[in-house]
């Protein structure tokens, strides 16, 4: 029999993410793969896949099919949180391909029951019109961590940092959706992040669609008024035991340096050190745990820098920098010898309206980012 090149590609659900795909939402993710056209005669037939689960042997399917899109998962369902290799190879006219690159998926927390987070919310800080809170506990993990998981979402936006480094790489999670049916988790490989002793994660909560304005009537909290936090860290050490630390009454809120977070007005941070700020006490909020799914597409990330094209001063004196093009993003910018307290601002719009910059398209959209400095 002859051969044909590997197929590539090989991806689970809808899912483009760097190798492994972690907490796949479906315990019977469908796969898809690419077959190269190095030779043009060759036409797929069939296919085998290979399913390798932890401590078993693998287990090889035979399918008498051309599909290569979306194909049905081949094996038993997955569990909460397993984690398994896959390989597929192809053949047809006679001729038959390697296999392809392994692709490793794992599965998310697939029913509420996995779930021993609930979410919480502080009991005083973090109301409308108030500093972005952060909520805060530790987990003491003993030595030999071998795997680490962070399962999060809000009600709200939230950026998390285990032992002060960002977990991920994902910005304005958990996202968009319609709150009330359908809420995002993320999953997170954090093994590099846990050591041993105390591991202190501390979470940032934001407005973003759920709480911030929204619409053309410039309403607000369209979908509740109060921000929350579910997660839950599971650590995995070298004799079996799994290490849980999920949001409860027992973790803790503080005031951030965000002073006010919106998508359409922009935000207001203070950057100098929070010395004495208040603290506060977290309760558990309702909320139902069936709306929780797993994203089916790419996070929103950063892709990349972009300098400024052009800096130069409009008729009014003020200090414009064209980016060359509309985007999405946010403005990096470096300044010197400033006295502590001393306030930049950054006024954002689309276009210039005769030299000046055009902010009438924005309605009522203040657009605007404030920084208030740390001083040097």
């Amino acid at each position: 029999m002859g051969h044909v090149a590997a197929p590539t590609a090989l991806r689970f659900e809808h899912r483009t993410d760097d190798q492994p795909v972690l907490g796949i939402g479906t315990a019977t993710p469908r796969l898809s793969w690419i077959v190269p056209e190095a030779d043009a005669a060759f036409v797929q037939e069939a296919y085998e896949i290979e399913v390798e689960r932890a401590g078993g042997e693998p287990e090889v399917v035979q399918v008498s099919s051309g599909e290569q899109v979306l194909v049905p998962w081949p094996a038993a369902p997955l569990t909460s949180r397993e984690s398994v290799r896959v390989r597929v190879r192809v053949r047809g006219n006679g001729m038959r391909s390697d296999w392809s690159d392994p692709a490793t998926v794992e599965a998310g927390l697939l029913t509420t029951e996995d779930w021993t987070a609930r979410f919480i919310s502080p009991r005083e800080l973090g109301g409308l019109g108030t500093p972005a809170p952060v909520l805060h506990s530790v987990l003491d993990v003993p030595g030999g961590v071998v795997k680490a998981r962070l399962y999060a979402t809000a009600h709200g936006l939230y950026t998390a940092t285990l032992n002060g480094r960002r977990v991920g790489d994902q910005v304005l999670a958990p996202g968009w959706t319609s709150y009330a049916h359908r809420l995002r988790y993320q999953t997170y490989d954090v093994t590099d992040l846990v050591r041993e002793g105390g591991n202190e994660l501390e979470v940032l909560l934001g407005n973003g669609w759920y709480r911030g304005r929204l619409g053309w009537a410039g309403r607000r909290a369209h979908y509740g008024d109060r921000l929350a936090l579910l997660a839950q860290l599971e650590v995995t050490t070298s004799d079996g035991t799994v290490h849980i630390l999920a949001t409860d009454t027992s973790w803790t809120a503080r005031d951030s340096g965000v002073l006010a977070d919106d998508l359409y007005d922009g935000q207001r941070t203070d950057l100098r050190p929070v010395t004495g700020g208040r603290s506060d006490a977290v309760e558990v909020v309702d909320a139902d745990l069936a709306r929780l799914v797993a994203p089916d597409g790419p996070q929103v990330r950063v892709t990349q820098t972009l300098p400024a094209a052009g800096v130069f001063a409009s008729p009014s004196g003020a200090t414009l920098v064209d980016f060359g093009q509309n985007l999405v993003g946010w403005v990096r910018l470096r300044v010197r010898d400033q006295a502590p307290g001393q306030e930049v601002v950054v006024r954002h719009a689309e276009v210039l309206e005769h030299g000046e910059l055009g902010v009438r398209p924005l309605r009522t959209a203040k657009a605007t980012d404030s920084y208030l400095l740390a001083g040097g």
